[in-house]
């Protein structure tokens, strides 16, 4: 499975650390005129299949789905703090979601959300077809990503029994919705071993408050990869690059996600109820303080 999550992570990396202005409307727009011009493939392909469902269910699923408020990166209380760093927590993707369904429309509801909210969502088919309406359209979909540079990956249509549900970050069904089991750990990643004494002054400073932590170094994306397969209470990277750390605070699933500081600043956090995002507390140095 490490290889299939490797596929997803690189899916959400790419989407997440794209900043174009209005990226997801003009890919929503573009996906609607694709659907717009496989209309009579699509109404010809429910008459050979026989199935229940019409162009206008699918249309009138994708707009619905499209008309959904985003609250992606929704921010709330960020401040400048007096030791030169902004702290604010926002609205995050959750990362890769498992979404267990047969219903075509949920399907592309599905599809549309994880444009919206910027997961990747697999979804999980207890019935799957090699052919089929949500192939197809599972195609144009895939089709516009690639288009605007995105990995394709960011969606996809599985056989149920070949996901393994407790590797995603969410699995959502009918009868549970389940979020993977935090660590109560925290975790300090360095960039190079000249932050190596700091680190370790953070973590035995945690540790005397009775907090766990561990200090990690090497390949960044290995960090981030074990990380998020850790789901630390907080995670803080000590680096020179604000690029690296815009990409750690971006891609690293914690409630608290700090660049050059303390966790002893970590806090609770309180989830909300949203199906597609989780809080996070960030704390980063300003412009010039990196």
């Amino acid at each position: 499975m490490e290889e299939k999550l490797k596929i997803l992570n690189i899916a959400f990396e790419t989407y997440n650390l794209d900043d174009r202005e209005n990226l997801e409307e003009e890919l929503l727009n573009y996906i609607s005129v694709r659907l717009l011009l496989n209309k009579e493939t699509i109404k010809s392909l429910i008459e050979t299949l026989e199935e229940e469902v019409t162009f206008h269910d699918i249309w009138d699923a994708f707009e619905k789905a499209r008309a959904e408020e985003s609250h992606y990166k929704e921010s709330q209380e960020f401040h400048e703090m007096v030791s030169n760093f902004y702290a604010g927590t926002y609205l995050v993707p959750k990362g890769n979601i498992l979404a267990e369904t047969d219903d075509i429309l949920e399907i592309v509801k599905f599809f549309v959300m994880a444009i919206k909210t910027r997961n990747t969502i697999t979804i999980s088919k207890l019935e799957y077809r090699e052919v089929g309406i949500d192939m197809a359209v599972l195609l144009i979909f895939r089709e516009a990503l690639r288009k605007f540079g995105l990995d394709s990956n960011l969606i996809r249509i599985l056989p149920y029994d070949e996901c393994e549900y407790d590797d995603y970050d969410e699995v959502m069904t009918d009868r549970v919705m389940k979020e993977r089991q935090k660590s109560n750990e925290y975790l300090i990643y360095i960039e190079s071993e000249e932050f190596r004494q700091q680190a370790e002054e953070d973590s035995r400073r945690l540790e005397e408050k009775g907090l766990k932590c561990q200090v990690s170094s090497g390949e960044f994306y290995h960090a981030i990869n074990h990380i998020n397969t850790l789901k630390p209470i907080g995670s803080c990277i000590y680096t020179k690059n604000p690029q690296t750390g815009y990409r750690f605070i971006n891609l690293v699933h914690s409630n608290n996600v700090f660049v050059n500081t303390t966790l002893l600043n970590a806090r609770d956090i309180e989830e909300g109820n949203t199906e597609y995002y989780v809080k996070k507390h960030i704390i980063y140095p300003m412009k010039n303080e990196v």
